[in-house]
């Protein structure tokens, strides 16, 4: 797995690739547990895991894509 970190303001970013977002979102499905509860064991904010579910279930992967990514 490969991670991208940039530093924004003092605050440690991690880009992660649509590919681990998707094991995020289908671990996170599977697990039976709330968002708070999951994201944190990912190293992931819960507003970050929940706008990424929400898009996944709208339009797929194609919605989960950064910008850049696109």
């Amino acid at each position: 797995m490969q991670i991208n970190v940039s530093m924004t303001l003092g605050v440690l970013i991690m880009h992660l690739n649509v590919e681990e977002k998707i094991k995020i979102i289908e671990d996170f499905k599977k697990s039976g547990v709330s968002a708070s509860q999951f994201a944190p064991t990912r190293n992931v904010s819960v507003v970050s895991l929940r706008n990424w579910v929400k898009n996944y279930e709208k339009g797929g992967k194609e919605a989960i894509k950064m910008k850049y990514e696109r």
